[in-house]
């Protein structure tokens, strides 16, 4: 195999080197392992620094991650399966591989195998009116729904027009609502509507999962959690992951505690979320490889049961912004792979699965700050096994003086929702983006690459400031979304 790319070379370098360039293949597991956990990967680098590579350890430390689990698979059976850290800072028992983490976002592509069961028995239709189906409740008709109605493809794909409902969970305190108050915007969170016509673009929505979690309870008669544990989880092997919120703790006793970004528990341990479809699901890294080796053998045509070939092969269908149903689809042929993150309050979860071969890499963490160290990781992952994925960025950063960054200094107010405003300060020529949370502040560290481009290179969050017709600074747009306009000085 020849390799053009020089940091790729660079990163096969640094990995193979840890065991003195010994053949891979005849040592022991342990050695391969220690080479991947000491071997970490930022996400950017800067042209002409030297490379750096991180231990797991240190970086739980640094991001204040207390907790950190992982599986690999390879040739289609889990390769290894490590856990470090502790499951709650307070008590400091130590994690195993049995320890449940909530998987967040994750849980979507396990939950649309559920969808996916009903539309291979003929019960669902993937392009019908989701009204169709829907009996407790029903997608309010507007402007919108006139020509083009919801589907259920359209749902598992975040083309059907919901508001992108982003869900907080409840305390152990709380009352939970059910299915229908959730559509309903009668728990913590806002009604779930169409708000634009379906079908034309993709706008993540947790809230189209949750219609798609009503349709199986209409469907099936039963709860979300006892279908999917009866169709899918015990047929896919899942014997450690439940979609039951709130937890069962007389049955599920070894679970991780969620923490803040400074490595708090937060109160209760976790919280819980009703919308069980999109964020409900609490499993472990070697459980969920069950489901990616699931995949990897029915498209193979190695293994039939749970769903059929021809029904796999429609999840993989490419649609608006690459998105399947359920997951993320890249690439083709050998680098075809399905993909999601996870991100729950003081949880992070992040999986990777080739279709046509059988690698895969998922990470779970109980730290706020536990997704940029998931992504670190399995860069490691990546560059040891020589998967060519979330290869590092290189950038040119140009040198700014303190006195070029004091026109960025400001307060800025997203555009949505005026009373929530981000600050961006200068600290010893250091441009700083802060941003408050409902537990604890983020502080983005920000490196130009641009005259009004930032990125902070541990979260790979960017910044871009715009100006007014007199070069003033009037603003700014973070993560490519959300607009803020600056109110100070002087609002």
């Amino acid at each position: 195999m020849k390799y053009s790319n020089p940091l790729l070379l660079f990163l096969l370098f640094i990995t193979t080197s840890c065991v003195s360039h010994i053949d891979m293949k005849a040592q022991p597991l342990d050695i391969e392992i220690n080479a991947i956990e000491n071997n970490l990967l930022g996400g950017i680098q800067i042209k002409g620094d030297p490379f750096k590579t991180y231990n797991v350890l240190d970086r739980m430390k640094y991001y204040n991650v207390p907790g950190f689990s992982v599986a690999v698979i390879k040739d289609g059976k889990l390769h290894w399966a490590k856990t470090y850290g502790v499951l709650d800072a307070n008590n400091k028992s130590e994690l195993n591989e049995n320890t449940l983490f909530q998987a967040a976002s994750i849980s979507k592509p396990i939950s649309a195998l559920g969808i996916l069961k009903l539309v291979e028995n003929g019960r669902l239709d993937l392009d019908t009116d989701v009204n169709q189906y829907l009996k407790s409740w029903k997608i309010e008709e507007n402007k919108f729904t006139k020509n083009e109605k919801v589907t259920i493809r359209r749902l598992l794909t975040h083309t059907s027009g919901i508001d992108d409902n982003g869900f907080d969970g409840y305390t152990q305190s709380e009352q939970i609502p059910t299915t229908t108050q959730v559509l309903n915007g009668e728990g913590n969170t806002s009604k779930v509507v169409v708000s634009n016509v379906p079908g034309s673009e993709r706008r993540y929505s947790g809230g189209g999962y949750v219609i798609l979690q009503q349709v199986i309870e209409d469907l099936s008669g039963v709860s979300f959690e006892i279908y999917m544990e009866k169709e899918i989880l015990r047929p896919l092997g899942m014997t450690s992951s439940t979609y039951q919120q709130p937890l069962n703790r007389a049955v599920y006793k070894n679970v991780s505690s969620a923490h803040t970004n400074e490595g708090q528990v937060i109160n209760g341990g976790w919280h819980n979320y009703p919308e069980k479809a999109p964020g409900g699901l609490w499993t472990t890294p070697s459980d969920y490889a069950k489901y990616c080796i699931a995949v990897q053998n029915i498209y193979a045509g190695k293994a039939n049961g749970l769903l059929s070939k021809e029904t796999i092969g429609k999840m993989l269908s490419k649609h608006m912004d690459d998105w399947g149903l359920g997951p993320i689809v890249k690439g083709e042929k050998e680098s075809l792979r399905i993909t999601h993150d996870g991100s729950n309050k003081g949880f992070k979860a992040d999986f990777t699965a080739f279709v046509n071969r059988g690698d895969a890499v998922i990470v779970m963490s109980n730290g706020d700050n536990g997704g940029v160290l998931g992504n670190e990781f399995v860069r490691g992952v990546s560059a040891f096994y020589n998967w060519g994925i979330r290869v590092p960025r290189i950038i040119d950063s140009p040198k700014l003086s303190a006195n070029e960054l004091e026109k960025f200094v400001g307060v800025y107010a997203w555009s949505e929702r005026p009373a929530y405003r981000v600050e961006v300060v200068l600290n010893d020529a250091q441009l700083v983006y802060v941003a408050p949370g409902d537990y604890s502040t983020k502080r983005f560290m920000l490196t130009p690459f641009g005259t009004l481009d930032f990125i902070d290179l541990e979260s790979e969050t960017e910044i871009k400031f715009r100006t007014d017709k007199d070069g003033e600074i009037e603003g700014l747009l973070s993560r490519g979304r959300f607009v803020f306009n600056k109110i100070s000085p002087g609002e």
